[in-house]
């Protein structure tokens, strides 16, 4: 999920840039890092699961 997401993330970034919709782009990298931090933060253990 995680890669996959971010390649069709990247594709639309890509695709925002070389049509010069920079508002676009913007938003979309906006929404792209949104997005991996939660998946990211997703996966991390809670303090609880971390300490002995």
């Amino acid at each position: 999920m995680g890669m996959a997401a971010s390649v069709t993330d990247y594709r639309a970034i890509a695709a925002a840039v070389r049509s010069g919709e920079a508002q676009a782009c913007e938003r979309l990298v906006a929404d792209h890092v949104d997005r991996a931090h939660e998946r990211l933060a997703a996966q991390q253990p809670t303090t609880k699961e971390t300490r002995p």
